[in-house]
């Protein structure tokens, strides 16, 4: 009899030690999910401010969402004539309707979204670097058809 109730008591720890295990092997992936999430979220904020400020004619903070290395190739002058001279962009709708792939290698990431203007869609690209822990545009494109890879 006696026997019989160790191995209750070990088959009792053992499950209790493999329902800890569970417990915290899903806290960390839940943790890390939050944190990708999060990481996501930020990406995807930098690059629909510099949209936000457009529309609002904010073109200095537009230029200040982009990197110390695009900033060191473009001045803000020519920034501001490159705004002027892009009619999409000097006349922008309300930004992205879609994001369609966020993705994040260490400091550089990149976004995809498009936009739909009356009954054509524009695709754009946001390539990303993360300066003094925020994320700054180093430069996008747009195109007239998805994005591969």
């Amino acid at each position: 009899m006696r026997i019989f109730d160790v191995q209750n008591k070990n088959l009792r720890i053992s499950l209790i030690v493999i329902s800890i295990i569970i417990a915290v092997a899903f806290i960390v992936s839940a943790v890390s999910m939050l944190v990708e999430l999060n990481g996501a979220k930020k990406i995807k904020q930098s690059a629909l401010d510099y949209f936000v400020f457009l529309e609002q004619n904010q073109v200095n903070e537009a230029y200040n969402l982009f990197s110390s290395g695009f900033q060191a190739k473009n001045s803000l002058a020519d920034f501001q004539k490159n705004i002027i001279s892009n009619p999409f962009l000097s006349t922008p709708k309300s930004g992205i309707k879609l994001i369609v792939r966020i993705g994040q290698q260490n400091d550089s990431a990149f976004m995809e979204g498009q936009f739909v203007e009356s009954d054509k869609v524009h695709y754009c690209r946001f390539h990303l670097l993360q300066e003094g822990g925020t994320w700054k545009i180093d430069y996008f494109k747009f195109q007239d058809n998805k994005f591969t890879e």
